[in-house]
């Protein structure tokens, strides 16, 4: 008898981590699957890694942060609001439902899985709380049995006493043993004998980090990301900045006396100009310019324009005053880096040097992405700045407020925003004053373009393209000849419309910050199109009812969505779901449109999904326009028919798999948001209107 299970803990909200760990469990052909708490917390995707758990796993316990977050008023200091907010009614039903133990016999041994902590109040691990009475409170908690299995610390470890095993599955989604690889257990039976094994598996820590920086409002985003990419344990989290920078109130003389009496100011000077040398552009952003960091070297050189960005409306008014020879090619921006609302303008270069320490990794990571510079060049110091006596009091605020920086992590984090950056050791000597800076100092560079940087189109560029086919389309069916050849292209260009549109409803529902609001925007534009829609497609003087506009269906598959999403009893959902695709007939792209939607909802976020998903809309669309030629044209003919007409899906797939950037607009989002609302029913009307004069 052969037989295999897997026990998989700590997830954290860290979907890329879970996929690939459920990938490799399929890979080895094991069904049986077990869960040890902890979905919630740290990470963002809360959604998805529920339905893929809920989905795979035979059984499940509940963990210290699923209840943290359920429950416990300690819990507001992590952001357990967060999550409590973004649960559905059914997936708070799930969770409160899960119980603290699980048992199962396995190979003629009893096995017993349980978080951890929660129910011991202490972790457990071959390095803290490994004394005999720890051990045997984590083993004897629930009586005794031949196989006791845990999570909650994080770290994979197998120990035995008295006979029996004490093991923990190490953390899928947040493993803190300097390992960063997802980490499960698998038990074996083979013919009769008991084993086990530790896996760990690599998977995409990037996209883990991109999807981080992407969730408004994260509460432990950097501590999320450090964890992540180092797999260090970090007690660091600070859930809020504090409202005023203490930059603010340290005065320009005292910081400049204490930068030259260590040498930092000649040698912070000496990496400007070896950055600005290294790394030519047109347009250079200097982040902490203070008093003028930067801009004497700065004036030498043929930039077009020199930003010098500073907390301090004190230190730029230093600036105007010591360089009016820059006359209108300085700009200066006072800006809090940290706050999330700030959005740095675009420059070609970027030098950040000794400040990433003061904004925080993912407030700088965000600012970049904002920024869309084309190089990035970065300073470190780690350790902070030596101590002095004469200054210790006035810098004191600074220092509290200071954060080490992993350089790793910086690099990683960045690689998630779509900047490929290298560490470089700085060459040349270190002035004697300022060893601390220089012997430390690693400089990030972009040497080339990353893949996603190399993608050029964001969000509201491929909508736009959208509007575009379509309006092709619609001129096409309106006004030229059915069997015009410019009419058979134009109609299959604009089939590039209704999937791209089901695309970014599915990602926008996964963003959206209301669903209410989505939902009755979708509503109200669809009531408001169906006049427009129906002057456009009659035929002669009279207005005739054409069926339901394509704004109608989209609110339909933004219900399938919330069906998907609130209901919980299955049979139920099916049903509604159905209900739902069924509904859509006698509207425009009927039953497409719905299983398009379907098809991306099932998606999510993973790559491979989103590929197989287009390639089912687009093979889909073939056969049903095939079917529908069937009896009117000949086979050949029909073929061809078929294949233009997957063209137009065929396009839209490679134009979101392959050139978007998974980013909106920088500028005019508001204008973007609004103008796809209201092209549909102005274009249609439009199109009626010239119908009827021609």
């Amino acid at each position: 008898m052969s037989r295999s299970a897997a026990f998989l803990s700590d997830v954290h909200g860290n979907l890329p981590a879970l996929e690939a760990v459920l990938a490799d469990i399929d890979a080895r052909g094991i069904d049986e699957i077990y869960f040890l708490g902890d979905v919630l917390g740290k990470g963002p995707s809360v959604h998805e890694v529920l339905d893929l758990l809920r989905r795979r796993c035979r059984g499940a316990v509940y963990g210290n942060w699923d209840r943290l977050v359920l429950y416990s008023p300690e819990g507001e200091r992590f952001g357990a609001p967060y999550y409590r907010e973004r649960l559905t009614e059914a997936e708070r039903a799930y969770l409160a439902a899960l119980p603290e133990t699980l048992e199962l016999d396995f190979a003629g041994k009893r096995v017993l899985g349980y978080h951890g902590r929660f129910s011991i109040d202490r972790v457990v691990t071959p390095m803290f709380n490994n004394e005999r009475e720890n051990v045997e409170a984590a083993m004897y908690r629930f009586g005794p049995h031949d196989v006791t299995i845990m999570g909650d610390a994080h770290h994979p470890f197998l120990l035995t006493h008295q006979g029996r095993f004490l093991m923990n599955t190490g953390a899928v989604g947040n493993p803190c043993d300097r390992i960063p690889q997802a980490s499960y257990l698998i038990l074996h039976e083979r013919g009769g004998a008991f084993s086990s094994e530790h896996v760990r598996v690599p998977y995409d820590l990037a996209r883990a980090v991109s999807l981080a920086l992407h969730a408004p409002d994260l509460p432990m985003l950097e501590t999320y990301i450090r964890e992540t990419v180092t797999a260090v344990y970090s007690r660091s989290y600070k859930p809020k900045a504090p409202a005023r920078s203490p930059w603010e109130d340290l005065p320009l003389p005292v910081y400049e006396a204490y930068a030259s009496a260590r040498g930092l100011g000649q040698a912070l000077s000496s990496i400007l100009a070896e950055q600005m040398r290294d790394l030519p552009a047109k347009s250079v952003c200097l982040l902490g310019v203070a008093g003028g960091n930067g801009l004497a070297f700065a004036a030498t050189l043929p930039y077009a324009q020199i930003l010098g960005v500073d907390v301090s409306e004190a230190y730029l008014a230093a600036c105007r005053a010591r360089f009016p020879q820059l006359g209108d090619r300085l700009s200066l921006l006072r800006m809090d880096l940290r706050d999330p609302g700030a959005r740095l303008p675009h420059a070609e270069l970027v030098l950040a040097d000794l400040l990433i320490e003061h904004t925080g990794l993912a407030a700088f990571v965000r600012q970049i992405e904002s920024c869309a510079p084309r190089a990035v060049s970065c300073v470190l110091l780690p350790g902070g700045a030596e101590p002095d006596a004469r200054f210790a009091e006035a810098l004191s605020p600074v220092e509290k407020q200071r954060q080490e920086v992993d350089p790793t992590a910086l690099v990683r984090a960045m690689e998630g925003a779509g900047l490929a950056l290298d560490l470089l050791p700085r060459a040349g000597p270190a002035p004697p004053a300022a060893h601390g800076l220089c012997a430390a100092v690693r400089s990030a560079r972009k040497e080339g373009t990353s893949p996603m940087q190399a993608k050029p189109l964001h969000r509201d560029a491929i909508k736009s393209i959208a509007m575009f086919t379509m309006l092709l389309n619609h001129i096409a069916v309106i006004f030229l000849p059915s069997d015009a050849l410019l009419a058979e292209v134009l109609v299959d260009v604009g089939y590039f419309t209704a999937v791209t549109m089901c695309f970014f409803l599915v990602e926008g529902y996964r963003y959206t910050r209301s669903k209410l609001r989505y939902g009755l925007r979708l509503a109200l534009f669809a009531l408001l199109s169906e006049f427009p829609f129906c002057l456009a497609f009659s035929q002669g003087t009279a207005l005739t009812f054409c069926g339901m506009n394509m704004l109608f269906t989209l609110l339909l598959c933004f219900l399938l969505l919330v069906v998907r999403e609130k209901v919980a009893h299955r049979p139920l959902r099916i049903l509604l779901l159905l209900a739902l695709v069924l509904l859509s007939v006698g509207s425009d792209w009927a039953l497409l449109a719905p299983i398009f939607t379907l098809l991306f909802a099932w998606a999510g976020t993973s790559r491979p999904r989103v590929r197989t998903a287009f390639l089912a809309a687009t093979l889909l669309f073939g056969l049903t326009s095939f079917a529908g030629g069937v009896g009117r044209f000949s086979p050949g003919r029909n073929l061809l028919a078929s294949l233009g007409c997957m063209a137009g899906i065929a396009l839209a797939g490679f134009t979101i798999l392959c050139l978007y950037n998974g980013r909106r607009a920088q500028r005019g989002r508001r204008f973007f948001q609004w103008f796809f609302y209201l092209f549909y029913p102005l274009h249609l009307l439009l199109l009626g209107l010239l119908r009827l004069c021609l």
